[in-house]
């Protein structure tokens, strides 16, 4: 099977998964987003309390864990920089979609530091819209600087399953 076929029949999002999940020294999901066992480090700790953040759409201490030139990218979509961008750029998105408030959950499957920068976590986004639970498996890529704040958060997701998820 070459490249190509394998691009296919698995899709990207599935082999950087695989990829990610075959290099990285992964740590349970138990603990809650927020929740990181302190043996864990630095970066799957700001992974998780970022994702706590975000389950409660607590935007003003979200940004706070970004470096203030820190930037967000769905890859699919533009990039958003700078700490005023993202906040903005997240409570447009989440009012312009209708997510009901408090029904936001992002179900971690694996966390895991792959670099001295770099951590990735795959997850189960899950919220409710228009009386819907909606759900939709997701890779966050993180880039950390020096003083351990985010500087780069790429979202990998598959367009087409986010758009299905979303369709009444």
């Amino acid at each position: 099977m070459n490249r190509s076929s394998i691009r296919r029949k698995f899709g990207v999002q599935s082999i950087l998964a695989a990829i990610a999940i075959s290099t990285v020294a992964v740590f349970p999901s138990a603990p809650a987003a927020g929740d990181g066992a302190a043996d864990e480090p630095a970066e799957v700790r700001a992974i998780r309390q970022s994702l706590a953040y975000y389950e409660q759409a607590d935007w003003d201490n979200w940004v706070l864990l970004f470096a203030e030139d820190g930037m967000l990218h769905s890859v699919m979509r533009d990039p958003f920089q700078g700490r005023e961008a993202l906040k903005k750029r997240m409570i447009e998105f989440h009012h312009g979609i209708g997510i009901e408030e408090g029904t936001m959950e992002l179900h971690i499957r694996n966390i895991g530091k792959v670099a001295d920068d770099v951590a990735i976590v795959e997850r189960l986004d899950s919220w409710v819209q228009n009386g819907t639970r909606r759900e939709v498996p997701a890779v966050g890529v993180f880039v950390f600087d020096e003083n351990g704040l985010i500087k780069v958060w790429r979202e990998y997701y598959d367009l087409a399953t986010l758009q299905k998820a979303m369709t009444p």
